[in-house]
């Protein structure tokens, strides 16, 4: 198996017709409970069945041709994002907390973006299928453009709305889902079978976010922490963060912007968390407990804030073990020492990038008068710089508001 074309594969064959005659029925069938959130997870078993389908069609080698039924597939997978679309409506109104409104919000633009890219590319590939037919062969290979009596199909514009679908996942969910065609040279092929692994790894990356954020089981175990079945040592690191978050928060008067501190919260789930961090897309930190160690990875677009947080994880004995500019700082570290990171260093991260541009905004709440701030800060900042005095006005908060006493 080439190393770059990560295929799916399932112990059970059932033929594309199976699974198209399965998916009738599961229309059918579909019984709408009182509540929206319940109601979504039918329809995201729903999804997860779609994504068996994906994985039957991905694995296809060789010369095998491209049926009808695997085109239909798609058809299928863009019916259930418009109906995941309408239904988020619902899931919006049940929503009691701010975080579950925007995280809703997010997910219907997102949802409606892709089933309008799933339309496009399927509209696309049914006239490669006509012409095909005319041809007497439907070929498993996509050609850069078909001439029909309805003008040109570009691969292109196939390429880029798949392209375009592992942009928007990725943007949610900060994980990657395009394993095949961002890899791709300008002149080699893209098979259907390849856009379908796509396609199908970006829908399971969505519907496991999704199942992880909003099923109806999750319990709420602390003020804005939610766990289903998950380990309690990682429930009891993200009740550590959440703790100096409101702290930090201080009803308003404290370092957080008031839109970033309603937008956090952290969900557990098995030996994995993930806490949202801000209010901006994306502004998440994911957590995976294994054995006796953690790996923390922050995910952000603004550079400034990672090197802000990888040195107030220097000044707490936590060294970063990789980063990509732009996009997120990773921490490893012992469980028994976690408690020190999720405590002290993770919260910084929320409002960083409006303290450092505004510091007097959120700064200057802190201290008994605007003289006393601007004394303060102007030496740190004479003899620092801006990273740096955020860096120990950061500190200083936490011996003042009672967090650090070491």
């Amino acid at each position: 198996m080439s190393k770059n074309k990560m295929y799916y594969t399932i112990p059970v064959a059932l033929s594309p017709a199976i699974f198209a005659s399965i998916a009738v029925l599961l229309d059918l069938l579909r019984v709408d409970p009182e509540s929206a959130l319940i109601r979504l997870m039918r329809l995201v078993d729903k999804g997860l069945f779609y994504e068996r389908w994906g994985r039957e069609i991905a694995s296809k080698t060789g010369d095998e041709d491209v049926v009808d039924e695997d085109v239909d597939y798609l058809k299928n997978l863009s019916t259930l994002y418009l109906d995941l679309h309408n239904l988020f409506n619902d899931v919006y109104e049940e929503c009691g907390q701010a975080w579950c409104r925007t995280l809703v919000e997010q997910l219907s633009k997102t949802v409606d973006t892709i089933h309008s890219n799933l339309y496009t590319i399927r509209y696309a590939l049914n006239q490669v299928r006509w012409v095909a037919k005319r041809r007497d062969k439907i070929s498993r290979h996509l050609p850069h453009h078909i001439d029909t009596k309805k003008g040109i199909i570009s691969y292109s514009n196939v390429a880029d709305c798949v392209l375009a679908i592992g942009s928007l996942v990725s943007g949610d969910t900060n994980r990657e889902c395009i394993w095949v065609l961002e890899k791709l040279k300008p002149a080699e092929e893209y098979t259907f079978a390849e856009l379908v692994n796509d396609v199908t790894a970006c829908h399971h990356t969505l519907m496991d976010y999704i199942r992880m954020h909003l099923d109806p089981e999750l319990t709420e175990v602390y003020s804005g922490v939610y766990a289903k079945h998950a380990r309690p040592e990682l429930v009891e690191l993200c009740k550590a963060w959440r703790s100096s978050a409101n702290v930090l928060y201080k009803g308003g008067d404290g370092i957080y912007a008031g839109e970033d501190y309603l937008s956090t919260y952290c969900v557990a789930w098995g030996n994995r968390a993930e806490i949202r961090v801000g209010s901006s897309p994306g502004h998440a930190t994911h957590v995976e407990l294994t054995d006796d160690r953690v790996v923390v990875r922050y995910y952000d677009t603004d550079e400034v804030v990672h090197l802000g947080l990888a040195k107030i994880a220097e000044r707490f004995g936590f060294a970063p073990t990789k980063h990509k500019p732009r996009e997120y700082t990773e921490f490893r570290m012992p469980l028994k020492h976690a408690d020190r990171f999720f405590s002290y260093v993770l919260p910084s991260a929320t409002s960083m990038d409006l303290r450092i541009s505004c510091p007097e905004c959120y700064w200057g709440r802190t201290f008994r008068s605007a003289h006393e701030y601007h004394k303060v800060y102007n030496e740190l900042l004479d003899k620092y710089g801006v990273l740096i005095a955020e860096v120990e006005m950061y500190a200083d908060a936490l011996r003042r508001f009672g967090l650090l006493r070491d």
